[in-house]
């Protein structure tokens, strides 16, 4: 299958979220060191993901980076709703659920033609 534009912006985004991800916990941005190193695992399992994808192992490849951002997602979501969180980290959490919400949008439809396309048999 070949590559398509939009996959590959899906794929970038979804790297870049990543890489914030593994470098937060060295920051000292604040935030509970379990929930740090959850991001910092996310974020692995994401670099791992794109990987997979670009190495051939396209549908585990899309699944992992799709599953791993929702979930990093979900572990940012607390930062809008807290109190006691500065301006400046509530909208760094918009921005990583806004990216998040693009890149998921665009690797959507891979992962669907992905589970339609007929399995190769070895």
């Amino acid at each position: 299958m070949k590559h398509s534009v939009r996959t590959t912006v899906g794929m970038v985004i979804a790297v870049l979220l990543a890489l914030a991800d593994v470098t937060l916990p060295l920051g000292g941005d604040g935030r509970p060191l379990p929930v740090a190193l959850t991001g910092f695992a996310l974020g692995v399992l994401t670099v791992v993901g794109v990987v997979s994808y670009a190495l051939g192992h396209r549908g585990a490849g899309a699944s992992i980076v799709v599953v791993s951002r929702l979930l990093s997602a979900v572990v940012t979501l607390p930062t809008l709703i807290m109190s006691g969180v500065s301006a400046g980290d509530r909208l760094a959490a918009a921005a990583v659920l806004f990216f998040t919400a693009i890149a998921v949008g665009l690797l959507a439809p891979t992962m669907k033609q992905l589970a339609r396309a007929p399995q190769s048999q070895s």
